[in-house]
Order: structure tokens, then sequence, then C-alpha cells
């Protein structure tokens, strides 16, 4: 009786967490064999257990139970089948049915992704996660996926999953889908300068779609406030536009990232750039630095991101700033002195021995 019990948590527990992790549709989720149900028995004597699916595409509940075809079946229409078997054979009973384990998928991937072909995953994933695995989407491509299942297309937009989180269009990939990737047909070219790297872009429009929008499908982890400047190239030449600025298709809009960096350079061990980190004063990016070198000055001077120089005597340090710090002076002298005293060298020992000779 202590087994059974048990036999029965481990069960439950085990549907609670799969159905909690997969979110299966019963109305899309086709079953095939390798799945596993778990069925409990409501009566008198409860009784749990986890049944295959097996090769021939049925479940075996039970030798005293007629086999249930549904391999191939909708997950609703297969659980009512269970339960029309069970009510034939079993009075007074109630059933909780649900899927235990699904099976390792198997889909396709074709057109705009960076590797076409079969896929496999061990569970369901959806269908970000299906173009990640196929290395993502090619910059040509457009964002609206389709996917042919049991010969029906659909259709989903990842842009509008991505602005509005709706989970409608990020479904669950299943069994022997085909995930489709066009190319994009009404788009613009998009270049962003981030730091010294221009990054070039497809982007879908919408139909009106505004810059403000466009840049939210284009960089989900940034803020609008990170973007200083808006350019469109129309006809040869740029025009400066703000975010209110609706865009066309065919246009080349050319935007520009804040620089979130600051540079330190001169006499520091490993000079460089480094993350901006607010409120931080000279020591801190000194420190970033792996600090001074033993010939570096006294004197540190901040090279602001518009190219004025200033000696730092505690201002604020911003992004795109530059601290220098020069070599000291008798530092920079000795070394001019240095190749000077060598040479006086030569010429005194040149002369000791010509006089020598003579």
């Amino acid at each position: 009786m202590r087994n059974r019990f048990l036999y029965s948590l481990i069960a439950t527990l085990i549907f609670i967490s799969l159905a909690a992790l997969n979110m299966i549709d019963e109305e899309s989720y086709i079953v095939k064999s390798g799945d596993s149900f778990l069925i409990q028995i409501n009566s008198a004597d409860t009784l749990s257990k986890v049944v295959p699916v097996l090769p021939s595409g049925n479940l075996v509940i039970s030798p005293q139970i007629q086999p249930v075809f549904v391999a191939g079946k909708l997950l609703k229409t297969a659980k009512s089948l269970i339960i029309d078997e069970l009510n034939n054979n079993l009075k007074n009973s109630t059933y909780t049915i649900e899927l235990a384990h699904i099976a390792p998928i198997t889909y396709h991937m074709i057109g705009m992704v960076t590797k076409n072909g079969q896929f496999h995953s061990p569970n369901l994933i959806n269908l970000e996660n299906a173009i990640i695995m196929a290395g993502g989407l090619l910059p040509a491509a457009s964002r609206k996926i389709e996917i042919v299942r049991n010969e029906q297309t659909n259709t989903y937009d990842l842009d509008k999953y991505y602005r509005s989180g709706n989970l409608e269009e990020n479904p669950m990939i299943l069994h022997d889908d085909l995930i489709r990737v066009n190319i994009a047909t009404n788009f613009v070219r998009v270049y962003t300068n981030n730091d010294t790297l221009n990054i070039a872009r497809f982007v879908e429009l919408q139909e009106n779609t505004k810059l403000s929008e466009l840049i939210m499908t284009l960089e989900y982890k940034r803020h609008l406030s990170d973007f200083t400047e808006f350019f469109v190239k129309k006809d040869g030449s740029y025009q400066k536009v703000d975010l209110n600025y609706t865009i066309e298709p065919g246009d080349e809009i050319n935007i520009v990232y804040e620089n979130r960096f600051v540079y330190v350079n001169g006499s520091v061990v490993n000079p460089g750039r480094f993350a901006y980190n607010a409120g931080s004063d000279y020591q801190f990016y000194l420190g970033m630095a792996n600090g001074l070198t033993r010939t570096a000055s006294k004197k540190i001077y901040i090279i602001t991101h518009d190219n004025i120089k200033k000696r730092y005597t505690g201002q604020q340090i911003n992004p795109g700033d530059t601290i220098y710090i020069p070599e000291s002076f008798w530092s920079s002298l000795t070394s001019y002195l240095t190749p000077i005293s060598a040479f006086a060298a030569i010429i005194s020992t040149t002369i000791l021995i010509f006089d020598r000779v003579n």
C-alpha cells in the first residue's frame, strides 16, 4: 500500500512539472510514439501509472483493457479515446489523464537562416529557440515566420512578439513541423554605430512605422535614451530626423549610439577602454587599467568626447571621455638624455683610442 502511494505521488509530481514546463495545447499537439501518459483511476482504491505509446501507436493500459490507438491523434482526441475505453471496462470511476513525457521531436528549417535542414530536440521548444538552434536569422530574413503543420500554413510575427510579448506569435514547435523563413520584401537597411563598429541589419516594416517603433524591434536591451542622433539617406544625401519620422521602404537609416565607454591612455599598465560606471572617479578607471607605470607623471588630464583637454581636478567623468596620464618630466628627460650620453661615451672612447695610437 505504501509503495503504491509513493508511485502515485511520483507520477503526479511528474505530471505537474511537465505540464507547467511545456504548456501544451491539447488542440494542436499531436501524439507520437515514445510519448507517455499519466493515467490516474480514481475509485475506491486509487491507481496511477505511466503508460508509454508503443511503436505500433497503441497505448496498452492493462492486459484486461483493449489497446487504444493514439499515435497521430490530437492530444484532446487521444484523451477522449482513452477515457471511452476505460468507461467500457471500469464502472463507478473517474479518470485523470495527462501527458507525463514527450518523446524527442524532429522539425525542419528552410529559408533565410544560417543552417537549413533537420533538427532534433529532446523537449518541446518555441519558435524563437528553434531559430536559435538553426544559427539565427540571416540579415535579410523576414520576421514573419511560416510554420507548415498538417498541410496547413500559419504565419507568426517575431517582431510583434518582441514588442508586446504576445506568446501567440512565438508558438511551440511540434514534431514534423516545417519552419519556413522567407526574405523580407518590404524593408529598410539600418546601420547602427556602436562605438567604432558599423552594424547593418534589414528591418521589415509594418504599415506607417515610426522610427521609435523600429528602434524597439532593432535592439531590445537598449533604451531610447541610449540613441543620440538619427539620419535617413535619401537620393544620396543624409537628413537628420527625429523619433516621429515615418519610415518608407528603401530608406537607409543611420542610428548613432551614445558612447558608453571611458578610455585610459598614457603611462598605465594596460591602456584601453572600459565600461562607463556612473559616479566613479579617475582612480576607478586607473584600477581597471591595472594602475600607473613607474614613469607616470602626477599630472592627470581629461580629454572630453568633444576633444577638449583639461587638467583633472576632481570633475565628473562622462561617457566618451579619455583619461590621459603623461610620463613624468624626469622620466622624459632621462629617456632624452640616455641616447645623448651613450653617444658622448662613444665619442670619448674614440678620442682615447686615437690618442693612444698616435
